[in-house]
């Protein structure tokens, strides 16, 4: 082999490789971003897939399970669909103020949502409160 052979397939062969890892990199992270009527509606299309679930948290539906540690709750759409949620771990301190959640996992069988992450949202502390007589920016 000539030494202009041998560059070749030495470059060919590094670009094969970092197109080997990007495809491997992309296809794991990837995943479904759905709101809860979204994944209803895709219902066994995604079971068993990662998938990113966005809705609110249905008061009064929230229960821990110090034991396990097992967190269930439902969460819910703006048409008032709902997807059970159950989430091993700890109770994140902010759950009793919570009124939105993100989860990340998988839909099982019997169409409980298994998160393996849970991110909450709250009401935010820092919005200006509203005086009477208040007309906003001045």
């Amino acid at each position: 082999m000539n030494k202009k052979t041998k560059v070749t397939l030495g470059v060919l062969l590094i670009a094969a490789a970092i197109v080997f890892l990007m495809i491997t990199a992309f296809g794991s992270s990837s995943m479904y971003y759905l709101t809860v009527d979204e994944a209803l509606a895709k219902g066994g299309e995604i079971t068993g897939r990662p998938v990113r679930l966005n809705g609110g948290i249905q008061r009064g539906s929230v229960t821990f399970d110090i034991q396990q540690p097992l967190l269930v709750f439902n969460l819910t759409s703006e048409t008032g669909s709902l997807i059970k949620v159950a989430y091993r771990g700890v109770k994140p301190d902010n759950m009793a103020q919570a009124t939105q959640a993100i989860v990340e996992g998988k839909l099982r069988q019997d169409g409980t949502f298994e998160a393996t992450k849970l991110m909450l949202s709250c009401p935010s502390k820092y919005e200006g409160k509203t005086y009477e007589g208040d007309q906003g920016s001045r």
